[in-house]
This record gives C-alpha cells, sequence and structure tokens, in this order.
C-alpha cells in the first residue's frame, strides 16, 4: 500500500490509500470502545459501503497475547465494540471480515485495568511483529484470499 492520507470527519479519523489501484480507507473510531459502531455507521451513511467491505481488526483476551484468528462473520462473542458495530450494521447476522489480536488475560487484575494498562517492557516489539502479520492478513483479504490468510495465520500456536 502507498502511504496514508489523512482526514477527520464524524467521530473518526480516517486514512486513505490505495492497494491494487482502489482506495482502502482505514477508520479509528474517536468514540469509547463500546461505542465504536457510531463511526462505522456515520462512516456507512456517508461512503454507501456493503458490511462484507469490511475488515473490523480488534483485540481479544480470550486469545493468548499476539495470536491471531481471522474469519467472516459470527457472533460479538462478548466484545462490546464489536457488538455496537453490529448494531450500527442493522442486524447482527451481518458478514464482515474480522481479525482479533490475542492480548491474553490477567488474573490478577481487573479486565478493564488489564486492557488499559501499558504494554510491559518487550511486548512492543512483539506488537510490531504481530501488526505485520495483520497488515499481510488485510492484504490477503483485498485480494480476495481470505483461505490463505487463515491458512498462514490462523494456526494455533505459530503466530
Amino acid at each position: 500500500m502507498e502511504s496514508f492520507k489523512f482526514q477527520f470527519k464524524k467521530k473518526t479519523q480516517i486514512y486513505s490509500s490505495c492497494f491494487n489501484g482502489e482506495e482502502v480507507l482505514l477508520l479509528k473510531p474517536q468514540t469509547y470502545m463500546n461505542r465504536s459502531g457510531e463511526a462505522v455507521e456515520s462512516f456507512f451513511q456517508d461512503y454507501q459501503c456493503q458490511p462484507s467491505d469490511l475488515i473490523v481488526i480488534y483485540d481479544d483476551s480470550d486469545l493468548p497475547a499476539m495470536d491471531l484468528r481471522l474469519k467472516m462473520g459470527g457472533s460479538a462473542g462478548g466484545h462490546h465494540g464489536l457488538e455496537s458495530v453490529q448494531n450500527s450494521l442493522g442486524s447482527l447476522n451481518q458478514k464482515f471480515y474480522r481479525i482479533r489480536i490475542g492480548i491474553g488475560r490477567s488474573s490478577q487484575i481487573s479486565l478493564a485495568d488489564y486492557v488499559l494498562s501499558p504494554f510491559e517492557e518487550g511486548d512492543l516489539e512483539k506488537l510490531k511483529l504481530v501488526l505485520n502479520k495483520v497488515f499481510r492478513c488485510v492484504e490477503l483479504i483485498l485480494s480476495g484470499k481470505m483461505n490463505q490468510a487463515m491458512n498462514d495465520y490462523h494456526r494455533k500456536g505459530e503466530n
């Protein structure tokens, strides 16, 4: 992908780039995570997108840290941000791509405190590696190669 251009619109940072001659937009909601759907809904109204055009990338405390999982459709699995996105699309059955990034879970502090705590030493280097994999997954999905992305990055313990 080429370098990103930036704009701010309706509670959302929007970065645009090109991939295989098509514009690709990255949305970063500026709402609380549990209200991410507000940004998605506004964007969909302005750009006339379909749910199948959407790739949601989010953290998942039920996955081991830095593991990746990919799928199309499904439930929110208790993730309130994803639930908000589903609700904004008008149906819980809307199919869009999901890339889950495992963050693990600490039994010593509450989940809210855990997800809001700073990264531990060494985690940022691991995160860079995982984000490179996420970037590659997005490229494969945009190229119509979801099965290859799942085969390459969806294997337990190999991420």
